[in-house]
């Protein structure tokens, strides 16, 4: 649909595109540079750092994003791969993630010994390992 049939004209620099309904303006150096910085900048910010990494490890996963834009697929498919989500217990969850410890109100543990928590995460660690074929 050409310009002269709108029921206005556009703007000086502008031009409708879609039948009228979407008002244009040609995309400069900036507009382009803005896209690929964002880009690149959206890279970064979702990197997932993995429980308890360092601030040193976080930085140089956060450059190796800028850097190399597919260089976090390993962590991502090492995250999918793990299948935390899906574990039967919190317990195993967070072992899966890589997450040992979990914040538990003390009410919950006044009667409970001392030991026994370590007991648990000794036993995901075993489980999970049969799971995976290892020993």
């Amino acid at each position: 649909m050409s310009t002269d049939m709108c029921p206005t004209s556009p703007p000086p620099g502008y031009f409708y595109r879609s039948g009228c309904t979407m008002l244009c303006r040609p995309a400069t150096w900036s507009d382009v540079l803005v896209f690929f910085l964002g880009n690149y900048v959206a890279h970064v910010a979702t990197i997932v750092s993995q429980p308890g990494q360092s601030l040193a490890g976080t930085i140089f996963f956060s450059l190796l994003s800028l850097l190399f834009p597919g260089g976090g697929i390993s962590k991502a498919m090492g995250a999918i791969m793990s299948r935390a989500v899906f574990a039967p217990t919190e317990l195993r969850m967070a072992a899966r993630a890589g997450a040992l410890y979990i914040v538990v109100p003390t009410d919950l543990l006044e009667n409970r010994p001392r030991d026994s928590n370590q007991a648990q995460i000794a036993d995901v660690r075993e489980a999970d390992n049969e799971e995976n074929g290892g020993g």
